[in-house]
């Protein structure tokens, strides 16, 4: 009750936005999309690097990359298909979802934003949550914590990158699925140039 009661609280504040419009800056590319958001200040490298290795691995995919807009880096010289995260509002999340319908979502770090996660999930979009990072989930109040353990819930694979982001993710879960699982943080690396096949 009081889980539910906190994300409705949530989801009519959120209406109360001025900011419930969404304008793509780019078409979606036709094929298979990857969203991957990369929310982590100072991780837009690792995000780029990572955005090329799928698209290496998986010819024909595109990675649409965003990153939130105080983070102010524009990715765009360096990496075509980058957004600005735009608001968490249910409106602006429903249009960016329904524009890039999205094969798969890639969230890093943290920083959760409920409505796009719901979005995306209604939309039936695999969801994974990735280097997940202790710093991303802020304080462990009682209303903060139990719209994190709906949006969490939402997820179908989490990974955390340490012992202490396994620790704040399973408060934030209470032992629920999907259970997290730890691995090595993502780090910047060389991406292999392009080869044929059949030299390989």
């Amino acid at each position: 009750m009081v889980a539910a009661l906190g994300q409705s609280a949530l989801r009519a504040l959120s209406r109360r936005g001025t900011n419930a419009t969404y304008t793509p800056a780019t078409p979606r590319p036709e094929g298979q999309l990857i969203w991957l958001h990369a929310p982590e200040p100072g991780g837009e490298d690792t995000a780029t690097n990572l955005a090329r290795r799928l698209m290496a691995t998986r010819p024909g995919v595109s990675v649409l990359l965003t990153t939130n807009a105080s983070q102010t880096k524009d990715l765009k010289a360096i990496y075509s298909l980058h957004e600005f995260l735009p608001s968490d509002h249910p409106e602006t999340a429903a249009a960016f979802v329904a524009h890039w319908r999205p094969d798969a979502v890639l969230w890093l770090w943290g920083d959760l934003k409920p409505h796009l996660a719901e979005a995306a999930h209604a939309a039936g979009v695999p969801m994974l949550l990735v280097n997940a990072g202790a710093e991303g989930f802020g304080s462990a109040t009682r209303w903060r914590r139990d719209p994190q353990r709906r949006t969490l819930a939402q997820f179908d694979i989490i990974i955390a990158r340490s012992e202490a982001a396994m620790a704040r993710l399973a408060q934030l879960t209470g032992g629920a699925d999907p259970v997290p699982e730890l691995s090595a943080p993502l780090q910047s690396s060389a991406v292999a140039l392009p080869f044929a096949q059949d030299d390989f």
